[in-house]
């Protein structure tokens, strides 16, 4: 996926860029806790 294109998609609905940014911090949450 090109930038400009993803620039575009998040400009045009925050809700995608929320949403995307809750699914990492939680993936990243899951796989920290995986390591103990």
């Amino acid at each position: 996926m090109h930038t400009g294109y993803l620039n575009k998609l998040l400009d045009f609905d925050p809700i995608v860029y929320l949403l995307t940014l809750s699914y990492n911090i939680v993936s990243f949450c899951l796989i920290f806790a995986g390591m103990f």
